[in-house]
């Protein structure tokens, strides 16, 4: 059996490695594809299992097909991954270090002005997503390959602007070394703070990551059954 409490606890630990000073596009990119593969592996897994269990239940008839290197139970199965493998949300910003720059970019008449309280958004493909985080001098575009926005991309999404929001607060704090300007940040400017709106967000990343996740694992194991009940039945 596929211990799905034991999956989760995995993705969890795998999890406490996204920290604010190290967030981004790669960071999330190496989670989600861990989190894909320790699905995969568990499934993999349950499938020498499952062949193993029924070996001694499939018709005799049946049994030189159900044990076939090339076209059996665990070769079929394998194949029918590989047809209908995971598909997590894929992000991929273009130069998201815009954001951190932006602070070295000196201001012109031309540069579009913050109203006071607005919140930094980001533009994906005509849609606007509100990071939320971080009050910057100049409201930045900043394109996104995603077609369709999917619950996953928009929350990895917003953990790289907040990743990158920290970093520019924390270099704009560093180079001025005085206490930074409220309109430069959201109210609250320690580091606990940004830790805090990380761990909400890894938390809500690691609910639909798992939401996906949990829904492939029915299908697969459905898959499995229903082969499996053509050589026992």
């Amino acid at each position: 059996m596929i211990d799905r409490v034991d999956l989760q606890d995995k993705i969890r630990e795998y999890a406490d490695g996204l920290i604010i000073d190290q967030i981004g596009e790669t960071e999330i990119s190496l989670f989600t594809s861990k989190a894909k593969n320790i699905v995969e592996y568990a499934f993999d897994e349950y499938i020498n299992e499952q062949y193993q269990l029924y070996l001694n239940r499939v018709q005799p008839e049946k049994l030189a097909e159900y044990s076939s290197f090339t076209d059996g139970y665990v070769s079929q199965m394998k194949k029918w991954v590989t047809e209908h493998g995971i598909s997590l949300a894929r992000v991929e910003l273009y130069n998201p270090q815009e954001l951190v720059q932006i602070q070295e970019t000196p201001e012109s008449e031309d540069t579009p002005k913050k109203k006071d309280n607005t919140p930094l958004f980001i533009a994906l493909g005509g849609t606007a997503l509100a990071a939320g985080v971080l009050l910057l001098p100049n409201v930045i575009s900043l394109p996104a390959c995603i077609a369709t926005i999917t619950p996953i991309a928009a929350i990895a999404i917003e953990i790289i602007a907040l990743g990158l929001a920290y970093r520019a607060y924390k270099k704009r704090s560093t180079e001025q070394n005085t206490k930074v300007e409220p309109e430069i940040v959201s109210s609250e400017e320690r580091k606990e703070t940004f830790e805090d709106d990380l761990e909400v967000l890894k938390y809500r990343l690691i609910k639909e990551i798992w939401l996906q996740l949990d829904s492939w694992l029915d299908t697969a194991v459905a898959a499995s059954d229903s082969l499996i009940n053509n050589y026992v039945s």
